[in-house]
């Protein structure tokens, strides 16, 4: 099977999304390829274009940008050291690239915010859109109880909290990724959470929004809230396309220094 074949598949199948201006596109190598082997990642950096070519694929299909902003604009990189080296790399790699963004944050069941909602074991209450929902916990439980519980789950170090920790928590939030921004906070306010998971929001002003409003939040990390929706997305290109298909793991960037 082609690389363009896999990512027609794909994209024809999230009606959400947009073919003229969504960024699930080719970034790097033949769209043409046949694809031999196959993997997938939360972000193509330096290290994970090593792990694809120790692995022998020629085929990655990243969740995020290769070249450093959302579009991969690579007119603001191309005069960038470390951009020359990355597409050495991936032609010293043998590898075509595609990412998978806009087609797979909202897929159905197994996409990144249902994957993270069964992970939490959190049961889907209301939803504003598709993007910004709410789910129930199985039973009622403290702050501090619920970012343990989260903490554990994403097999982070530490987790970022905010509010009382014995407060009560039944009504969850889910901003996987980085579902930030004013509006968004709005929105999810406006369906009345008690608490807001999130991976990636802005300290300046998301964070203190949700702050002022009295809304409790559990911070974890931009990849580690995304990580378990794409080990689904590597299970389901090996199932749907009979293509042998790795997952790398990208974890978070930074550790927590305690002391």
């Amino acid at each position: 099977m082609k690389a363009r074949q896999i990512r027609e598949s794909i994209v024809s199948r999230a009606e959400w999304v947009d073919p003229a201006r969504t960024v699930d596109t080719f970034k790097h190598g033949d769209p043409d390829v046949e694809v031999t082997s196959a993997a997938v990642t939360w972000m193509l950096t330096i290290d994970a274009i090593d792990e694809a070519e120790r692995l022998g694929v020629n085929f990655v299909i990243t969740h995020e940008p290769t070249f450093y902003s959302h579009h991969d604009e690579v007119e603001l990189v191309k005069d960038d050291a470390v951009y020359q080296a990355k597409r050495r790399r991936l032609d010293e790699a043998g590898l075509t690239v595609l990412r998978i963004h806009d087609s797979w944050d909202p897929w159905p069941e197994i996409g990144i915010g249902a994957t993270l909602a069964s992970l939490l074991e959190l049961t889907r209450l209301e939803t504003g859109d598709r993007n910004r929902k709410i789910y129930g916990t199985k039973q009622p439980t403290s702050l501090e109880a619920f970012a343990g519980f989260v903490r554990g789950k994403l097999g982070m170090d530490a987790v970022g909290v905010m509010g009382d920790g014995v407060q009560s928590v039944e009504r969850v939030g889910l901003a996987f990724g980085a579902i930030g921004g004013l509006e968004s906070m709005r929105r999810f306010l406006r369906m009345k959470p008690d608490v807001l998971v999130a991976g990636e929001l802005c300290n300046w002003s998301d964070v203190r929004y949700l702050q002022d409003n009295r809304c409790a939040l559990v911070l974890t990390d931009h990849a580690a809230s995304e990580n378990p929706g794409l080990r689904s997305l590597a299970r389901f290109v090996a199932e749907q396309f009979g293509v042998e298909t790795h997952f790398i793991e990208v974890g978070p960037a930074l550790r927590t220094l305690a002391s």
